[in-house]
C-alpha cells in the first residue's frame, strides 16, 4: 500500500488506495483544518479492498503531516506485513447457505446464516448477513 501526499499552499493532493475518497477528504480537512474543496484525492483502481480502505489510517495522516513539514511531496510505502498490523482486516466469517428448488429447478427458498468474530470494544462487524439477497425469483425475498 502506497500513499503520496503533496501540499501547494493550503491545497493538498493525495494519492491513496482508499475505497471511500469523500471520507478521506472530510477526515483530512478536519485534522489539518483546511477546506474540503482544497483537498484532491486521486485513487488508482482498487481491486479487493475488503473494507480496509473505508477509513483514514494513521499512515495516511502521517504522510500528509510529513509532506506539510518538509514542504515537498512525501511517499510512504507499507510492506505486506505492515499492512496486516496497521490497516485492519476483514474479520473471519463462516457462511452457510441453503437453497430449495422445485423439481423443475425453480428456486423457492434461501436460508443464509453467518457467524463472525468481532472485537469486544469495536463496532465494526461483518455485514454480509445483513446484505439483502441479490434479485432472485424467490417469492419470500
Amino acid at each position: 500500500m502506497t500513499t503520496i501526499a503533496s501540499w501547494h499552499g493550503d491545497a493538498l493532493t493525495i494519492h491513496d488506495s482508499t475505497q471511500w475518497p469523500p471520507n478521506v477528504r472530510t477526515s483530512l480537512a478536519k485534522i489539518f483544518q483546511v477546506a474540503e474543496s482544497g483537498i484532491r484525492i486521486l485513487v488508482p483502481f482498487v481491486g479487493g479492498g475488503f473494507g480496509a480502505g473505508l477509513r483514514v489510517w494513521s499512515h495516511t495522516i502521517l504522510t500528509v503531516l510529513a509532506a506539510r513539514e518538509v514542504n515537498r511531496p512525501v511517499k510512504l510505502i507499507l510492506t505486506r506485513p505492515q499492512m496486516f498490523t496497521s490497516v485492519g482486516h476483514r474479520p473471519d466469517s463462516v457462511q452457510q447457505i441453503k437453497m430449495a428448488a422445485t423439481r423443475d429447478g425453480q428456486l423457492v427458498a434461501i436460508e443464509h446464516r453467518s457467524i463472525s468474530s468481532v472485537a469486544m470494544d469495536d463496532d465494526d462487524w461483518e455485514p454480509s448477513p445483513s446484505v439483502p439477497p441479490s434479485p432472485t425469483a424467490v417469492p419470500t425475498c
